[in-house]
């Protein structure tokens, strides 16, 4: 699950991907749902949230290709075992924000 929605149609880009862009500081202005989508998928892979297999086609991502290393607490960032989780629309991960 992404932010705790089973599917992507689910989230609100008010309710769910700003509180997120604000825990990963990145800029949501002037950005849709899917735009803010994919800058929150490359932040979480850059800021080592998740890791992505070798070889995996970054246009298509599947679930088993994903991995995730850590999560997104209330305050601050807590490790969590080693999960496969994501989206299968290209956009990763099982980050959950309060």
């Amino acid at each position: 699950m992404f932010l705790n929605a089973p599917r992507f149609r689910n989230l609100s880009l008010k309710k769910d991907f700003c509180p997120a862009a604000k825990a990963l500081n990145v800029k949501v202005r002037g950005l849709g749902k899917y735009e803010l989508a994919n800058k929150l998928a490359k932040s979480l892979i850059e800021k080592g949230f998740v890791t992505v297999s070798d070889g995996a086609n970054g246009n298509c991502l599947k679930r088993e290709e994903i991995k995730v290393l850590k999560t997104l607490g209330e305050h601050n960032v807590i490790d969590v075992t080693v999960a496969n989780e994501s989206s299968s629309v290209g956009t990763p991960i099982s980050a959950s924000v309060a």
